[in-house]
């Protein structure tokens, strides 16, 4: 084994050792640009969503330095200049629980011109896309695969076709938005917001500010048996079903308080869900990961 296997070795040794706090930890690699932006776009995108990432409160970020490395000996394997047996499997890392893979798809400006009888009226926009897979770097599934996009019309812009900036103006609020929407989707997977106790008709929730506003009202749905694929052994999932719902009366940096306003099987443990019908709401999988709380 070369010297550059040993190095390594030692840093997947120090990723692990360095998890003490009891949270999952992330990894976030550089984003891939397929829409041209820039690497000025894409580092500025990198470090807003890396930020909320550890804001939310749930997570424990892989330092970049230590991550490039990994990747860069995972590279290194798939070029065959490292023997099988010894190189990092592509998809999976350790000393990591989770990878948060984006790709910037969109992120330009353009405009469209409509007459309206003797009137030309000229509509501006600009978009910002980003492409997402979070996978359980462990096992090297996909939790979830979506693209994460905003569109703001009837802006003040130069030109058409051109690279916003994310830094400023409608850019940075497109960017924001994005960023806020994959945390909360990413959020919701690792770990679906919960019910942490109940007393006189009030529910202390799991999570606070990066996910709770004042007057939000929450589905609550109640976990039942695990669900398992008869043929693979795969565990699919809770059955659930709806039981009633709250209303946020408090919000706390890491934790929220609501009052339940309807249901009499509201129990600690059960699942909330913001803006989903009974009907229609997907299936949450409940992950045992570490609870950092």
């Amino acid at each position: 084994m070369g010297i550059r296997m040993f190095l390594v070795l030692g840093l997947l040794l120090s990723c692990s050792a360095f998890a003490q706090t009891g949270k999952p930890r992330v990894a976030i690699p550089e984003l891939e640009d397929k829409a041209g932006a820039g690497t000025h776009i894409t580092s500025a995108l990198l470090d807003m969503l890396t930020t909320a990432i550890v804001q939310s409160g749930k997570f424990d970020v892989v330092e970049r330095a230590r991550l490039n490395q990994v990747f860069d000996e995972q590279a290194l394997g798939a070029s065959g200049a490292v023997e099988g047996g010894s190189a990092a499997p592509m998809g999976r890392l350790k000393g990591a629980d989770y990878m948060l893979i984006g790709t910037v798809t969109e992120c330009g400006m353009g405009s469209r011109t409509t007459r309206v009888y003797d009137s030309t009226i000229k509509k501006n926009s600009a978009t910002l896309a980003i492409d997402i897979r979070f996978t359980d770097s462990t096992t090297g599934t996909n939790l979830f695969a979506d693209t994460f996009r905003a569109t703001h019309q009837n802006v003040d812009v130069a030109g058409s076709g051109s690279v916003i900036d994310v830094s400023t103006g409608v850019g940075s609020s497109l960017a924001r938005e994005v960023v806020e929407g994959i945390v909360s989707r990413t959020l919701h997977t690792a770990y679906p917001p919960r019910i942490i106790e109940i007393a006189e008709g009030v529910a202390t929730i799991n999570y606070g500010e990066s996910l709770c506003t004042l007057g939000d009202v929450w589905e609550v749905y109640a976990q039942g048996k695990r669900i398992i694929d008869p043929d693979t052994g795969e565990d699919l999932g809770s059955d659930e079903k709806r039981v009633g719902s709250i209303r946020i009366t408090e919000v706390f940096p890491k934790y929220s308080k609501g009052k339940v306003e309807s249901g009499e099987e509201v129990t600690a443990g059960a699942v909330l869900r913001k803006g989903v019908s009974s009907d229609s709401s997907p299936k949450v999988e409940v992950r045992e990961k570490p609870n950092p709380f």
